[in-house]
This record gives C-alpha cells, structure tokens and sequence, in this order.
C-alpha cells in the first residue's frame, strides 16, 4: 500500500511534535501527550488523556495508523471520534466511534463501530434535498426506500488522532437514520447552519478480513458483535403509557379483590346504638330474633374480612363541624363443651364532617371500616361482643342513635397492595408524562 506523507506540526499546548499526514485538508487534531485538541495554532480544548484515553478506549481490533483496501482504494485510519447518542424522549444512552479513514488522494471514509458490528460510512450528495425539520418516516434514495427508526442527537465524547473537520468533545449534533430493507443505512446530520447526508453498509467478518487482513481481524469478536442484538432505549413515552396501564390493572384488581371471597354472616343490630358522653360506652352483640347471640362458622380460606357499616348520623350543621363513633369488637370462639375462647379485638371508627371552601359547601364522611384477620381456624364457630363510644369533637361527645351492620367473608384476599401500586405507577407516569411534554416543548 502506499503511503501517506507525513508532516509533522507542533502541539501549541505542550510542543510535542505531531504527525500529520492529511495535509492541508487537516482541521482539528489531538495531541496524544497532553490531549489538547487543536485548530492549527489554537487550542480548542484540553482532553484528560490520562483518564479518557482509558475510559473511551478502542472497543475492538481498529487502531490509528491501520491501513484497508476499500472500494477498489488503499486507506489507513488518521483519527477516531468517540460519540454518545440519545433520544429526545428517553433518558437511554449508547456509544460508537467513528474511525476517519483518508485515501493519498485525499477521499474520505468512515468505520462506524458499536456494540453490533462495523459499517463502511461515506459521504453522499442527493440530487435532491431533504429536509431534516420536516417530519417522514420514509426516504427514497437512489431509488431505495429508508424507513426512519431513530431521530437522536450525539454528543462529541473524546478524539484521537486528526480529522478533515473542526470538531471539539461536548459539541451536540442531531441526526436522524433511516435503514432499508438489506441493513443499509441512510444518516442525515444536521444544525442551524449545515445539513450533510452519508449513507452506510454493514461490513460482513469476510470483508474485514479482506480489507485488513485475515491475520489483523480478531474473527471471534467480530462474530460476536455481528450476532449481538442492538439494544434500543424505550422512550419515556412509552414507559409513562406503560405505567397508566399496570397502574389501571392494579386497580382494576384492588376493585375486584374487595369483593373477593364468600359471605358466611351478615347482620344488623335490631336497635340503634346509643352513644351517650353520660354513659361513656354502650355495650351490645348482633342477635337474631330469639336474642340469640349471631354466629359465623369459618369453611375455607386463610384470611378473613369483616366489614362494619354505620347507618347515617345526623347533627346539627350549625354546631358541630366533625362528629363520630367508633366499635370495638371482641371476637370468640364458641366451646360447646365449656367456656367461650376470646381470640382477639378489632376495632373501626366512623366520621362526618362538613364546612365551607371559597364560598361553597362540602362534605365528607366515612361509614364503612374493614378488618383482616388471619388464622381463624376451619371448622370452628365466631362471635362478636360489640362496645361502642362517641368521638369527642371540640371537647363535646357525639350524642346520637346510629345504626350498625356486620358483614363476614372468608377466604379473602388482601387487596390494598394493589391500590398503593396503582397510586405509586400513576404518580410515577404523570412525572415522565410531565418531563416528556417539557421536553417536546423545548425542542419546539
């Protein structure tokens, strides 16, 4: 192969001799000592090369100073870009770099490497312009159609060696790339001031051996790369849609989970409860007709629900802004052959409160309380002895006659995780929804 001539400049940072071997074509170069990247006699900017010659080392075989037969031309590699590419929508990442490849006659050539394999990159000129702000989803080029799969920007990550362009690490491009139907690709990058279009086809392991020689290509890696699957980012639009629909799942099944189970009691209690601040408590049980205490029997299932539902309790509007009672209830377990077993005590409480906001008037209230017990045992018969009391409110006792119904299901399941992961998703979705549209609206 022939060679390209070198000429040597001197790094205005350190004075370290540098070779040069594209010429008057060259535009920016980095210094392998002290990392400056330079315009000429102007430094641009200072790399870590310590630090970031590790961090954004080769990912594969390919190294500076390279040479490859491509498309009937002898090149060698003078300068590697390492870029990192996002979507607009999605916090994702991924990297590649770019190996600039110059022929003596001064054509231009581009290795694009990432996680999946190598594609041979060149410059191309269409006969017609295409227009990178107007939204498509298909380009016709050369009489093939490109269907677009990502419009991304990339970030300038870290050179090595020389380049044709000026270029500088932290430097923001947007593209947008389209792939046909034989793996190639069409790329337009573009800016306020410039739009350039490349169009690209995937190097087989055969090929890179061709072109660099079987001995140079490290075979297994590249097979390797070329068997890898690209791991596309999912878009925070998706994950926020996502988000809505398993939180509408979660609580579709807190729904369904309430009603989950069978009835085994349910009853009310023949008299209004009178809670009184003069009595302090009312002690009472759920009887039927004859007086006879009210039981359940326990068949199946581990968890057990008991829901206790209070009938309306008025107050005067005017007075008392809150009000309210609660029950206690002590549950046993019926021994025909001796004393009844006390087992445990649950408790509810009930509310009403009303006021004014703005101007208007609300209300709210809680008539209904749940409790899960676990481990009642099969077979076995249950009752309730019931206390009730008042709430105070402004040092006052609620003095009214309310209403009590019970009502038992067995073989339940617990369904407020459910609820808190449908709130939890639901928060988490309108946050991304939130970031999203923000986004959107900044590229706007």
């Amino acid at each position: 192969m022939s060679e390209l001539n070198v000429k040597q400049v001197e790094c205005v940072n350190c004075g370290a001799k540098i070779d040069i071997r594209t010429g008057l074509r060259m535009k920016t170069f980095a210094c392998e000592y002290c990392g400056s990247v330079c315009e000429n006699d102007e430094v641009k900017y200072i790399q870590d090369q310590h630090e970031l010659k590790h961090k954004f080392a080769p990912l594969s075989f390919l190294k500076l100073g390279m040479k490859a037969n491509f498309l009937d031309s002898e090149y060698q590699i003078v300068g590697r870009v390492r870029y990192t590419g996002g979507e607009y929508e999605s916090t994702e990442t991924w990297s590649w770099d770019d190996w600039f490849l110059i022929s003596p006659t001064g054509f231009p050539l581009w290795i694009s490497e990432d996680e999946t394999g190598f594609f041979l990159t060149k410059v191309y000129n269409p006969s017609t312009f295409h227009d990178p702000y107007t939204l498509s989803s298909n380009y016709f080029v050369d009489d093939k159609q490109y269907q677009v799969e990502d419009r991304a920007f990339s970030t300038l990550e870290y050179i090595e060696g020389e380049l044709t362009w000026r270029a500088v690490p932290g430097e923001v491009v947007n593209y947008i790339e389209a792939k046909s139907g034989d793996n190639s690709t069409f790329t337009i990058e573009y800016s306020d001031s410039e739009v350039q279009y490349y169009t690209a086809e995937k190097l087989s392991l055969a090929q890179l051996k061709e072109a660099f020689g079987k001995d140079v290509v490290d075979a297994k890696m590249v097979q390797q790369k070329m068997e890898k699957k690209p791991a596309k980012p999912v878009p925070w639009l998706v994950i926020a849609i996502i988000a809505f629909i398993v939180a509408g799942i979660s609580f579709f099944l807190f729904l369904t989970l309430k009603q989950s189970g069978d009835e085994v009691f349910k009853g009310t209690v023949p008299e209004r409860v009178y809670v009184k601040s003069s009595l302090r408590t009312t002690k009472f049980t759920i009887t039927d007709k004859k007086t006879n205490e009210k039981t359940f029997q326990i068949t199946k299932g581990s968890l057990t629900k008991f829901a206790f539902q209070s009938g309306d309790f008025p107050y005067r509007r005017s007075r008392v802004k809150e009000v309210g009672w609660w029950v206690s209830g002590d549950l046993y377990e019926v021994n025909p052959k001796g004393a009844d077993k006390y087992i445990t005590t649950v408790n509810a409480d009930f509310w009403k409160a009303h006021g004014r906001d703005g101007g208007e008037s609300w209300s709210e209230s809680k008539k209904t309380d749940f409790v899960y017990l676990k481990g009642l045992k099969k077979g076995k018969v249950y009752y309730f002895k019931l206390t009730a009391g008042a709430n105070k409110t402004n040092g006052k006792r609620y003095n009214r006659n309310v209403k009590l119904a019970l009502t038992v299901r067995q073989n339940v399941w617990y369904p407020k995780p459910f609820l808190y992961l449908a709130i939890v998703l639901g928060i988490i979705g309108g946050i991304i929804l939130i970031i999203f549209i923000a986004i959107r609206h900044d590229d706007d």
